[in-house]
Formats: structure tokens, sequence, C-alpha cells
């Protein structure tokens, strides 16, 4: 039975949220007005300096595996509530891009959690398959066949029957393509890469994707692929120039794609700019 006060305040649903530290700067504003529970109470409760939870709030920590394992048995969480935010944290500050996505895979089979991001679990699961995106573009090719043998024997990285199957019936369900008469009508998705989760599947794609295109180098004619770089000593100040270039150029790229008809093949366009050095400061 929930007391008066703590019917007075609405408890933050945890599924709402998209980052632990977000959620958790809500849970404790809502446990120190219905469970007058304080952030210096819950420190030592938890054994955690007095100082640790406001540098976490104002962004200046980042929460450990431990010291969350050491509040959370202070915060009034039900048993899935503990387990979504613990793989909230792994989510945000796991060791490796694998780790951090496996994570964010687990949240999204919490029915809550799907209930309220429909949206959210369709782009993630488009971008975290490179072959979904690939046998997307692939149907807009003029011989395409909705046949799982003919797509294998298409991709150039092996992919299981079972799994292009999934695929297709995925790209169907989710509304990427419509099947009319045998034939495909490709439908373009407006997909959406803001916020913690989908800049991350993002990353995923960018990851599984880019190792695809360099393994074609090696079996591809010549005149198929064609692989352009430059190393440069930049300052800091002009990689906001640097981006706008990329951009301008990703622009043409994409505009040069709507505008070849009839399309017979799948290309990976990537142009990147990542650091090789660490600056003085870190």
């Amino acid at each position: 039975m929930m007391g008066d006060k703590e019917q007075a305040y609405k408890r933050p649903d945890i599924f709402t949220f998209h980052h632990y530290r977000s959620f958790l700067i809500a849970w404790f504003e809502y446990l120190k007005k219905a469970h007058s529970l304080s952030l210096r109470k819950l420190a030592q409760k938890s054994n955690l300096s007095c100082a640790y939870l406001p540098l976490f709030i104002a962004g200046k920590r980042k929460m450990s595996a431990s010291a969350l394992s050491s509040i959370v048995a202070h915060l009034k969480l039900n048993s899935q509530e503990r387990r979504c935010l613990e793989l909230m944290r792994t989510a945000a500050e796991g060791i490796s891009l694998r780790s951090r996505i496996r994570a964010l895979e687990r949240i999204q089979r919490f029915l809550p959690y799907k209930q309220l991001n429909p949206a959210e679990a369709r782009t993630f699961a488009y971008l975290t398959h490179w072959y979904f995106v690939a046998i997307h573009e692939l149907a807009q090719a003029k011989d395409f066949r909705l046949d799982a043998l003919w797509i294998q024997a298409r991709l150039r990285e092996r992919v299981p029957l079972n799994e292009i199957t999934k695929a297709l019936d995925f790209l169907s369900k989710e509304g990427f393509f419509e099947v009319a008469e045998g034939k495909v009508r490709v439908i373009e998705r407006d997909i959406q890469c803001a916020g913690e989760v989908l800049s991350l599947a993002l990353r995923q794609f960018h990851y599984e994707i880019g190792k695809v295109a360099m393994n074609s180098l090696d079996d591809s004619p010549k005149e198929q692929h064609h692989i352009l770089g430059h190393t440069l000593c930049l300052s800091l100040d002009k990689l906001k120039e640097l981006e706008t270039i990329i951009r301008e150029a990703l622009n043409k790229i994409e505009l040069l794609g709507k505008q070849s008809s009839p399309a017979t093949s799948v290309f990976h366009v990537n142009l990147l700019f990542a650091p090789l050095t660490r600056t003085t400061t870190e």
C-alpha cells in the first residue's frame, strides 16, 4: 500500500527514459519528495562519499557498476526496474560497443519498453543488422527477386537463409517495402537517429557495414571499388567546417542515388573523420 505522501508524487517510469543518468536524476527527486530520502542520506546508506551523487547529477562523474550496486537496494525499485537500470548503465558506460549494444537489445525485450518505444525498436533492429539495410536497397534493383536464395547469392558477405527470411519479414511488416502481385515497391523511411539508443545503433551499423565493405575490396572487380583518404594535422576549431564538407559531399551522393535509374547494385560509401592522436588536455 502506498502512503498519502507517495501517492501525491508521480512515480517516474524507467521505461520512458533512454539514459540511466536522466532517470536517476528524476528518481532522486522523487525519493526526496515522496520518501524524504535526500542525496546525503542515500549516500550514507550506500557507503558512498556525500559528494559522489551531486557530482554524478552534474555530469562530472560516471556511475560505476559497484556504486550502482551499492545504491540500488535503497532506491525502492522492483526487480524488473532494477534490471533495466543496470542494463541502461551498461549501455551508456560499457567498455565495448558490443557489450553496450547487447545491453540495449536486452532492454528492448522488456514488454513495457516495447509498448512505449515502437518506432525506436524498429529503427534499432534496422540499423543493427547491416543486411536489413542492404536488402532494402537491393529491392530497388530492376531484377530484384523476393527469394532468399537469390538474395543470398547477390550479397557479397554470406548471410544465413533464415536471417534473410527474417529480414524480408521485418522489412515487409515494418513498412520498408510493399509486395503486390509478386512485385516489390520500396518505401523510403525517415530514419531518425537522435538520442543515446539510436546513435549507438548507428555506430554499430557503421562498424558492421564498414567491415563488409572493406572485405569486398578483396573480391570485387577493381572498377567497382575506390578508396581514398587523407591524414592531416588540424586545429579543433576546424572540425565543424570539416563536418560541413563531408555532409555536403554526402548530400550529393544521396542525390546521385536518386537519379540512378534503373539501379542494379548496392554500394556503401563511407565518409569518416576520427582522431589518430590525443589532445594535450587528454
